[in-house]
């Protein structure tokens, strides 16, 4: 039988830290913001959007205008009552260009998002209730 190495306590809490801080995430399911409001959907972010489909475009426009590498909608799903997909997260990639991002995050934060997380891969995570 072939002997295993361990790792020992310290090294093993060690890995988790450093992929703490590399900003390792779960990694959640996500489609180009445009190429998902072209599908069939229902509806984005219902609370805040009021069901204006036509508004969700324009602002993702609006990030993409502003400088905004790629913009996501994050965890989109399906429900058997829906007559389509339904998400209420987008995921913005920041451009490098310090002038640009700021750009960005004014154009998300002129949309009062309910919760904003800038993450350490260059990420904006933008959520509505």
């Amino acid at each position: 039988m072939a002997s295993r190495k361990r790792r020992s306590r310290s090294s093993r809490r060690s890995s988790r830290r450093s992929s703490r801080r590399a900003g390792n995430v779960r990694a959640r399911p996500r489609v180009e913001a445009r190429s998902w409001l072209s599908g069939k959907v229902e509806d984005f972010a219902t609370n805040h959007f009021g069901g204006n489909i036509d508004a969700v475009r324009k602002f993702v426009d609006c990030l993409y205008n502003a400088g905004a590498k790629t913009v996501y909608v994050e965890d989109p799903y399906n429900e058997e009552w829906r007559q389509g997909s339904y998400a209420d997260t987008l995921r913005v990639v920041l451009p490098k260009d310090r002038t640009k991002s700021v750009k960005v995050m004014a154009t998300i934060g002129r949309q009062k998002p309910d919760e904003l997380d800038v993450a350490r891969d260059g990420t904006v995570r933008v959520w509505w209730d």
